[in-house]
């Protein structure tokens, strides 16, 4: 019995390692991605601030392009900015621990329509995200 549940311990500790370095993993190449979208595209330090933690002006073209580049790099979209849902589900799954969350918010989120405008496509797609995903750090 004392064995069973070494093992067990040994799993979880080992498992909660993995998704540990994976989200330090993330979180580092979303800094990298930040500033190099940053060096593409000019946008004001206040309105990329507010636009972080979920207050996005989809008035800002440059915000928006902003956006667009991040959500690229990241994988969120592809070249033809067709949503990627399950590479958007795996990098949720990391800091959301309720998958049937996730599934929800990423099914809903992927309602929003590309009227061609892939600039302001993005940043309606990445303000459902942190609309519906609260605290969870997506740029």
């Amino acid at each position: 019995m004392k064995s069973i549940t070494l093992t067990l311990a040994f799993i979880v500790i080992s498992l909660c390692g993995v998704m540990g370095n994976e989200l330090q993993e993330m979180f580092a190449r979303i800094q990298t991605y930040n500033a190099e979208c940053g060096k593409e595209i000019n946008v004001d330090s206040d309105v990329l601030s507010r636009a972080k933690k979920g207050d996005i002006d989809e008035k800002n073209e440059n915000l928006s392009a902003y956006i667009l580049c991040y959500a690229k790099k990241v994988g969120f979209v592809n070249d033809a900015v067709e949503l990627q849902d399950d590479v958007i589900a795996r990098k949720m799954s990391l800091q959301v621990t309720d998958k049937a969350l996730v599934t929800r918010v990423v099914k809903l989120c992927h309602e929003i329509k590309n009227t061609g405008d892939n600039n302001l496509f993005s940043s309606r797609v990445l303000s459902c995200y942190y609309k519906n995903l609260p605290g969870v750090i997506i740029m």
